[in-house]
């Protein structure tokens, strides 16, 4: 009786395993799902949910440059520059010709206080972008001011 009962369970135990083995993929999070979670609540000024949902995606990708960037960008606006640096600076050394890293470090390292770090690091980003600087005039300027254009 008492092993007709364990055997059961068992399979009991088995089916339950099998459902959800089925089920879990549709209500598992990928990290796309929670950088497009990130990007709304960064939009929305929640910087520390973005940060943690930039995190999130980052333990499932460790690699996705897009999530370096926003949770620097989130830990920036919430004006944790260190921590936005040491991410940053990482994302740069995972993929140094990714551009958008190097305008992040030099806003990061403008925003310590460091110009001529800055400086160093837009020039990074005008290198990283093949000279083809954005059409916003107040980064033009920027540059222009630093001796860059």
């Amino acid at each position: 009786m008492k092993s007709e009962m364990t055997f059961k369970l068992a399979a009991l135990m088995l089916a339950g395993t099998l459902v959800l083995a089925a089920v879990a993929p549709t209500w598992a999070k990928d990290a796309a799902q929670y950088l497009e979670e990130a990007a709304v609540e960064f939009s929305q000024g929640k910087y520390n949910a973005a940060a943690r949902h930039y995190r999130k995606a980052l333990k499932l990708d460790p690699k996705q440059p897009h999530a370096y960037l926003g949770l620097s960008m989130a830990l920036k606006s919430e004006g944790d520059l260190d921590e936005s640096e040491a991410v940053v600076r990482e994302l740069i050394q995972l993929y140094p010709d990714f551009a958008p890293a190097h305008y992040n470090l030099g806003e990061v390292l403008e925003a310590k206080g460091d110009l001529a770090g800055a400086k160093e690091a837009y020039a990074g980003f005008i290198k990283a972008s093949g000279g083809r600087l954005p059409n916003q005039p107040e980064i033009r300027i920027k540059f222009r001011k630093m001796g860059l254009l």
